[in-house]
């Protein structure tokens, strides 16, 4: 039952990548409310909601870009989440759900990401039987998805949402609804879906995960993007961990589904 509000500013710009006291706000325990604060420059995760249930953020502005590994909003091995009405900036991801969560719920939020991912989903894996379930994107506005120019080979970042299922976890029942993209770049990544096996630092894990139920619904382009010009990519690692039971409801003939070999990225 604790609240941190503002209106107030919390700055990072004076610490280096890495060196600052911690995470710039953390918070753990039941029935959190993070509302009406503005965070400057982080030197490193953000927000990081950790082992929370019934947490709430809210009114929340995010403007980084002042270092790598600024990730905005973590949310880790939590449950029932809502994040609202949020502008949120980072260089790294905007909002990455991490370790295993279930009933995560992000509405009416405006995601720019310099690098790397608007949202990203798994890679940091606790293993089964842990899960990702029930998590729900609405009314989401992209304003950008990289510096960079979209290349296929470099999948771990430039998505608009990306999914990572590893470490033997079920990934299951995600809904993401009503995006409207702003000015993406033909070749950008509206998705990537993989169930991958991966070999990065502290993240090896030792089988693929298990990736269904993903629904996309209300993608919206602007209007003088030509055809072909967003992809899904889909990397299955292999023959008994699919990408299974996905959709695109109504899906705009501009974007286009690739299927993919070598997903250990």
């Amino acid at each position: 039952n604790i609240t941190i509000r503002g209106r107030g500013v919390l700055s990072g710009l004076c610490w280096d990548w890495c060196k600052g006291p911690g995470r710039m706000l953390y918070a753990k325990g039941d029935d959190i409310t993070i509302r009406d604060v503005t965070l400057v420059g982080s030197w490193q995760w953000t927000v990081v909601l950790d082992s929370c249930r019934r947490a709430h953020v809210t009114g929340v502005n995010i403007l980084n870009g002042h270092v790598l590994n600024d990730d905005a909003i973590d949310v880790c091995r939590s449950k029932d989440v809502l994040i609202d009405n949020c502008f949120i900036r980072a260089q790294d991801d905007c909002v990455a759900i991490k370790y295993s969560c279930d009933g995560i719920r992000v509405e009416n939020c405006a995601l720019w990401a310099d690098v790397a991912n608007n949202i990203r989903i798994g890679f940091e894996c606790e293993g089964a039987p842990k899960a990702f379930r029930n998590v729900r994107f609405r009314n989401i506005d992209i304003l950008h998805q990289s510096i960079h120019k979209p290349r296929i080979d470099r999948p771990w970042s430039e998505n608009a949402v990306k999914i990572e299922a590893g470490n033997g976890m079920v990934f299951s029942d995600f809904v993401f609804d009503t995006f409207r993209f702003d000015a993406p770049e033909a070749g950008d990544h509206l998705a990537s879906l993989k169930t991958v096996c991966l070999k990065y630092k502290i993240n090896n894990h030792k089988e693929p995960g298990h990736l269904r139920n993903v629904t996309f619904r209300n993608i919206r382009l602007p209007d003088d993007l030509p055809e072909g010009s967003e992809d899904v990519l889909c990397w299955a690692c292999d023959k008994d961990h699919p990408i299974g039971a996905w959709t695109i409801e109504k899906k705009d003939p501009r974007i286009q589904v690739r299927h993919l070999t070598s997903p250990n990225h």
